[in-house]
């Protein structure tokens, strides 16, 4: 006996599949920058994935730290908070840019007087 599989599919129409392959666009983009549909399939997808939406949110975090016009001394401790912040996540994938933050910000924090702590 044959078993048909159905998906499950989301308020705006969309499978599993599609919701995650057309989102990956999106979470390149700041939110100010979403269409209509992007928006609803934003609330969708943070909503049945919420690690999405927190590591979307650290990544915002880190463009507008790196896109925003602040003292160098300011600049160095939000990176040391968002590094915190990661860590604090334990996502493997992240290292790569956690130990490049690390190092930037310990040598930073050097120079301006060592009073940035990294975990």
């Amino acid at each position: 006996m044959k078993r048909h599989f159905f998906s499950k599919e989301f308020s705006n129409g969309n499978t599993v599949k599609q919701l995650l392959t057309r989102s990956r666009f999106l979470l390149y983009k700041s939110p100010n920058k979403w269409s209509e549909s992007q928006k609803e399939r934003a609330a969708i997808v943070f909503a049945e994935y919420p690690e999405i939406k927190i590591v979307y949110s650290l990544s915002q975090k880190l463009r507008k730290i790196y896109n925003s016009s602040i003292d160098k001394a300011v600049a160095i401790k939000k990176l040391a908070h968002w590094y915190n912040d990661m860590q604090n996540l334990g996502i493997r994938s992240f290292n790569t840019i956690m130990n490049t933050i690390k190092s930037i910000t310990r040598d930073q924090s050097q120079n301006l007087g060592g009073n940035v702590k990294i975990n």
